[in-house]
């Protein structure tokens, strides 16, 4: 995904259904809650992302 300043973020995508977005520290690369995500994504949409 780019943002509107020309930055882009990186994110992944798990599963089908209803969003959920996981959040994670201030220096996350989105490894924090990697483990998480094919759990919820039984049920969820699942999106990881790495933070600016």
């Amino acid at each position: 995904m780019t943002l509107d300043d020309g930055t882009t973020i990186a994110y992944d995508r798990k599963g089908s259904g209803p969003a959920v977005v996981l959040v994670g520290g201030g220096l996350d690369d989105g490894a924090e809650n990697a483990p998480l995500a094919p759990a919820l994504a039984e049920h969820f949409t699942v999106y990881n992302y790495a933070r600016r």
